[in-house]
Order: structure tokens, then sequence, then C-alpha cells
């Protein structure tokens, strides 16, 4: 049997449903298993049962292993709408056939094609808003915790696996030209090298994923997680904000352009393998503070203060609390004005906050400090210590606490 029959061998099961007479087309051809392609086609459901997908009436058959076959029934028993649905895994013969949708490329887009991936939206549209890019993270954060649930890991996120599709209409806002990131949503594709957790009781022999977006663990040949994934979408982020792969280009060189909770977030998913994201909740809930940061009213400045970096009510309350009392103690030392001394201290404590909490990134416009830091990152807490003691010697010895 060769794999262009696969259809022929299929046909009994299928013939009811989908007319391959009228339209059927070979996508693609994926890699290699048992010294033959494994084939990617497309065809239309018949008139009478379109209720199976109301919204476009085409499908995706896809030929599978045995080992993909097991994931993909695993995933064709739940739904998600930030995942591919696999409607059915067929056999017949040892040969293996996924069902799953076919996803149309959004109304909202001016493209030529019927599907457009997260790659193909950046090469043509250009980059996303750090609010928009920030929105998806969170859908398709969604779709991995549902995957994971499963006791799955994707362990091929990247933008090529990421397609665009129409947002359900109820998402959408009430108004005449809603957001983009309300008419459109996001969707993961191709588990064809996902895996099971308990299955993962070695480590790999086999180079997994695409290197500019797969955790350092797969390309080591470690024994990977589900933190893979939490890798890989910290590294689609960086894509959708800039268009390359943090592993391409240096992530100081945009810095600047992004407000400092997303780039700690695509540094904290992008980190070694103990620093990560312990899970995809905690990421998405970076992520949603990160969205209502932006939305906020408030003065961007006041979001570099620490207490309020981290949006949470009952740090924002102690820090305001924290900070009246050190404005008030020079006021209220010495009325009408205050000592020398008392000046210098509450100027002392805002210099030990600057240090302690990086405020507008002053260390890195120390070129000693910013190495050592870069150098030794695991020494950075205790280097901070260091000169925070250094700071209080020298200003004892000057008698400033006396």
């Amino acid at each position: 049997m060769v794999t262009e029959n696969i259809i022929d061998l299929f046909h009994d099961d299928l013939k009811e449903f989908f007319d391959f007479n009228k339209h059927i087309d070979m996508l693609s051809s994926s890699e290699k298993y048992d010294d033959f392609p494994r084939h990617v086609y497309l065809t239309d459901i018949k008139q009478d049962y379109l209720t199976l997908a109301p919204n476009d009436n085409s499908i995706i058959i896809k030929e599978l292993t045995y080992e993909q076959a097991l994931i993909y029934h695993k995933i064709s028993q739940t739904f998600h709408p930030h995942l591919e649905t696999v409607y059915c895994v067929l056999e017949r013969e040892g040969h293996f056939i996924s069902i799953s949708e076919f996803i149309k490329a959004p109304d909202c887009l001016d493209y030529e094609q019927r599907s457009i991936s997260l790659e193909e939206s950046v090469a043509q549209f250009g980059n996303f808003s750090e609010r928009d890019a920030l929105i998806y993270i969170c859908q398709l954060c969604d779709g991995i915790e549902a995957l994971h649930k499963l006791n799955l890991t994707h362990n091929d996120i990247s933008p090529k696996n990421i397609l665009l599709t129409n947002a359900p209409a109820w998402e959408q806002e009430i108004s005449l030209i809603p957001p983009a990131s309300q008419r459109i949503w996001m969707k993961l594709i191709d588990f064809d090298i996902s895996k099971e957790q308990k299955k993962w009781n070695h480590s790999v022999t086999t180079v997994m994923g695409t290197a500019p977006y797969a955790a350092p663990e797969i390309l080591d040949f470690m024994h990977p997680t589900n933190r893979v994934d939490i890798y890989s979408l910290g590294c689609v982020l960086y894509y959708m904000l800039t268009g390359q792969s943090p592993k391409d280009t240096a992530m100081n060189a945009h810095k600047k352009q992004f407000r400092r909770n997303t780039m700690q977030l695509i540094h904290k998913c992008t980190t070694s393998y103990e620093n990560r994201y312990k899970n995809v909740s905690e990421l998405k809930t970076a992520a949603l503070r990160g969205i209502q940061m932006l939305d906020s009213r408030l003065p961007k400045l006041i979001w570099h203060i620490p207490g309020f970096r981290s949006h949470t009510y009952w740090k924002m309350t102690l820090a305001l609390t924290y900070y009246s009392c050190l404005i008030a103690a020079p006021l209220g030392s010495g009325y009408p004005f205050p000592s020398i001394s008392v000046i210098l201290i509450s100027l002392i404590q805002v210099v030990i906050l600057l240090i302690i909490f990086d405020i507008f990134h002053l260390e890195d416009k120390v070129p000693i400090y910013a190495h050592w830091k870069n150098t030794y990152p695991r020494l950075e807490l205790a280097l901070k210590i260091f000169i925070i003691l250094l700071i209080l010697i020298v200003s004892y010895n000057l008698g400033i606490f006396s």
C-alpha cells in the first residue's frame, strides 16, 4: 500500500460525508516516517452534512503514524476554541487518518489565501501592538492549558503552527469597527510531535520542534515537561511584537520599545527551566496584568514605581502608605524646615529603592554593574545587597545616621 492510495483505502468510510470526486487537494507532505511521506488533504463536506461545520464546508484529512493517532484521538475527545478541532481518528489495515476542521482566514484581513498563519500575518501586515499581542497570548494560554490538562505537551509552538480565524460573533463588541483582537482569534494546530507527559520516561534522542522557538531542554536532548510550551509561548510573544525570535536578536535591542512588565514576562518564559513560569495559568495572569496596565488611565510613570508595577491592589496600598510616610518624615521633622540629616536619610532610602527595584533601568546605565549582572545573573541579589551595605557604611561614617 502506497500513501497516494490512502484516500482509496478509507473511501468506504468517508464517501457518505465527503464528495471526493468533486474536490480534493493534497496540501502538503509532512516529515517522512517508515520511509514514506504522510500527506495532508483538503476536501469538502457534502451539502447534506454542512451542520458539521457551519462556518466552512471544508475539512482536513491527515495521514498519521500510530503514535500520532493516539495523540490525535485523545485530542478529539475534547474541544477548545483555541485548539484545532479534531473530529475523529480512523484506522484501517494499520493505516491511520485524522479528520480536522479547516481553519479559515479572518474576513477582516485582505489576504488572498484561504488560511493564514501567524508567520504569514506578520510578514504581510506587520507586527502586533503590545496590547493585541498580550490578548492573543492569553488565548493561546487557554488552548495550551486545555492540552496540558490532557497530560499532553505540544512541543512545536511556533508562528507557523498558529492560525488566525474569525472570532465568534458574541466575542465582538457592538461597535462600528471593533478592535482586531475582538475580530480575530488564534488557534494552535499541528500536534504531530505532541507527547504524553507520562511517556517522558527517558531523555529525547531526536531534536523536536522549530529551533528558534524550541526550549533548550529539547535541543539539548534533555527530559522535557510542559514548561517547553511556556518557553515557546514567550518566543511567540516576542515574535508578535518584533517579527523576530528572541534567539535571533538580543532582547535588549527592543527593551525600550515595550513596557518593562512585558519584557519581564518574555524573559521569565524564556529563562532557565527552574526560573520559568510553572504553568500557563501563571503566564496568563501576568499577561492579563500587562493588559490592565496598558488600559489604565494612570500616568505611565506610576507603573515604574515599586509596589505599583505588579498591578496588585494590596501591594499598591502598602506602597502608597510607605511612600506617604517617606514624604511626611522630613516634612514633620524640625517643622517648618527639616534637618539636613533627615533629608539625607530620606534620599538614601530613595537610592536604595532605586537599586533594589532597578527603577527606570538605571542598572543598565552603569557599565560595570551591568557587566557583572549579565555575566553572573545568579549573583544579582548578592550584588545589590553589597551595594546597599556599602551605601549604609559610608553614610554611617559620614555621620548621617548619628
